[in-house]
């Protein structure tokens, strides 16, 4: 199921993934309609190799907007994450989705301003 974007990569957090014990990137995302997502990059899996330019870009402090992805589906329902701090749910974006650069920005700031001043 298409995800609506565009996306600004809000954060990219290195982790160890507690599937396999591997390296891992959390992606966290956001749309002009303020939907929070996320999605779970473990680097040993091939769709590792869609995420590199976004996960480096964001590492070098880069504000980076991209869009052409889908949410996690199961049994047609799109899987969630809950969040205790906040005690709320948010959906889950596919990690074999592919995504389109849109824009890179000097900084996530710049970015923001950008990406939220174009809301209608």
């Amino acid at each position: 199921m298409k995800a609506t974007g565009p996306w600004l990569v809000a954060k990219c957090d290195f982790g160890t993934s507690k599937v396999t014990g591997g390296d891992m990137t959390t992606i966290t995302m956001i749309n002009q309609k303020y939907e929070i997502t996320h999605s779970y990059v473990e680097h040993t899996y091939k769709n590792y190799k869609h995420w590199t330019n976004v996960i480096s870009c964001f590492d070098r402090g880069w504000g980076v907007t991209i869009d052409n992805l889908r949410y996690k589906v199961k049994d047609k329902e799109v899987q969630q994450r809950h969040i205790k701090v906040y005690n709320i749910k948010e959906n889950l974006i596919d990690a074999d989705s592919k995504p389109v650069g849109i824009a890179v920005e000097d900084t996530l700031q710049q970015a923001v301003d950008k990406f939220f001043g174009e809301v209608k």
